[in-house]
């Protein structure tokens, strides 16, 4: 048990040595290796603005992981308590004992610290994990009593839920995760929601259980900022009204919640469990083409002129693992190829509109220009 922040920070530098010691052979892993690739490609792609080294961020994103489940699930609770500050609006408090809450929030930060503050301040909290088998000790060694797990998995989860309240129990949940809460992987399971510039697919569990039950939701995010300090942000609840159609309850619902989180990812992005898969969770794009006759003839002028090359961003993005190696990752099928870090600057610098084909294979050996064509890295503009 960790009961002094001399030992909290102590643990903290134990993790990230140990991080610094598993990632020197990271080249021979390949598990690691492509959730580096995929971080580094979802956060220069998602996050473009937010400038940091591609293997700078995955040590990040790797230790706030790492720390939440080594440590802080192993951290006395007063010395938990003692390190969070709270923000937002917490009117919530002057109906404790009246009435239940959806506290909502993300796969983000010290998760553990929202329903350890909750349960010092004497709410009866149920909390969904993501499957069978997941205790409350794991979550925390010693967790209270009154604090109660539900699966994601069960198939009557929902039903579990809706109980739970009708105690005036609150429920803490994840709406970025949960995949398990309904099997059916239609389309009508899903809202869409503007989320970091993309079109992002949510399930809408959560906020239809609010809409049938009348239960208000929380929107509570908690982040390290910095270490050592945890901050509590409450949203301002959202109360459901049968006066507003289901769906777009749900919608507005979710967007509203993706909206507050969405400010503190931009500061904090490396606290997100996502990085490494959250590609998946976005709208795939379609790709309309419409010919009409004037394109039809520019097309056929195009082929009588050199044309140019241009960096296929659609498919590959470059990521630099060090000062001497770099990955070209494949988006679609998540391979990836080492490339030279000259090389990998040579793509990344390559304009957008594409560079003249004459000048591309005077800086490029045949062999590498036609692999890097056959690979579909290079496109014919």
């Amino acid at each position: 048990m960790v009961k002094t922040l001399t030992q909290y920070l102590s643990f903290a530098n134990e993790v990230k040595q140990n991080i610094d010691q598993e990632l020197t052979k990271i080249q021979a892993d390949n598990g690691k290796l492509r959730e580096f690739l995929a971080s580094s490609s979802n956060r220069q792609r998602f996050l473009p603005d937010f400038k940091i080294d591609d293997m700078d961020f995955y040590k990040d994103v790797l230790f706030n992981r790492y720390f939440g489940k080594a440590v802080e699930s192993q951290t006395d609770f007063d010395l938990m308590h003692s390190l969070i500050e709270v923000e937002g609006d917490t009117s919530f408090l002057n109906d404790l004992g009246k009435k239940p809450f959806l506290f909502t929030t993300f796969h983000f930060g010290p998760i553990g610290a929202i329903s350890q503050w909750l349960q010092r301040h004497g709410f009866e909290l149920t909390m969904l994990t993501i499957s069978e088998g997941v205790s409350k000790e794991m979550l925390h060694t010693d967790a209270p009593s009154t604090f109660d797990v539900l699966h994601a998995d069960s198939p009557d989860v929902m039903l579990k839920m809706m109980y739970k309240l009708k105690e005036g129990k609150s429920l803490k949940v994840t709406v970025d995760g949960m995949w398990g809460v309904t099997k059916d992987e239609a389309k009508k399971s899903f809202a869409k929601i503007k989320f970091l510039d993309n079109t992002f697919m949510c399930k809408k569990g959560i906020p239809a259980l609010s809409y049938a039950s009348g239960v208000p939701i929380i929107p509570v995010i908690a982040r390290r900022d910095p270490l050592g300090k945890i901050i509590l942000r409450f949203g301002n609840p959202i109360q459901p009204s049968r006066s507003i159609p289901k769906e777009q309850f749900i919608t507005d619902t979710l967007q509203e919640c993706y909206d507050f989180f969405t400010d503190i990812l931009r500061k904090h992005p490396s606290q997100w469990d996502f990085w490494f898969i959250m590609d998946q969770l976005f709208e795939k794009p379609t790709l309309e083409i419409h010919l009409n006759k004037a394109t039809i003839l520019k097309q056929f002028l195009a082929l009588f002129k050199e044309g140019k090359y241009r960096f296929n961003n659609e498919k590959y993005e470059v990521c630099s693992l060090n000062e001497q190696k770099a990955y070209l990752f494949d988006r679609k099928t998540l391979g990836c190829f080492g490339v030279s870090r000259n090389l990998s600057g040579y793509l990344k610098a390559l304009p957008t509109e594409g560079r003249n084909r004459k000048i591309v294979k005077n800086h490029l050996k045949q062999g590498l220009l036609d692999d890097l064509l056959n690979r579909g890295v290079l496109v014919k503009v």
